[in-house]
């Protein structure tokens, strides 16, 4: 896995798009964590072959994810608890 981007709205979207079209990586070679379903569904549709996952603890959980290089993509206030979930394995 080249990169792991936590949050999966526009800005994520936008971002795993054009990594995607600059051939920097395949879908294949991203995960995404988005705790929202129906956008869970939609990026499954957008990107086929990119791992997607609910929560910080599933991708830690997942021998699938590397969490070492991560992109994070979340409104403001939830950089903090993402921190703290991602640096405690969970």
């Amino acid at each position: 896995m080249k990169l792991c981007v936590v949050g999966g709205g526009k800005m994520a979207e936008a971002l795993v798009g054009g990594l995607i079209a600059t051939r920097w990586a395949q879908a294949d070679e991203i995960g995404i964590i988005e705790v929202v379903a129906e956008r869970r569904a939609y990026l499954a549709k957008t990107f086929p072959g990119a791992k997607i996952v609910e929560s910080c603890l599933a991708a830690c959980e997942s021998t699938e994810f590397d969490v070492s290089d991560v992109l994070v993509a979340v409104k403001p206030q939830h950089v903090a608890e993402i921190a703290l979930e991602l640096g405690g394995g969970g």
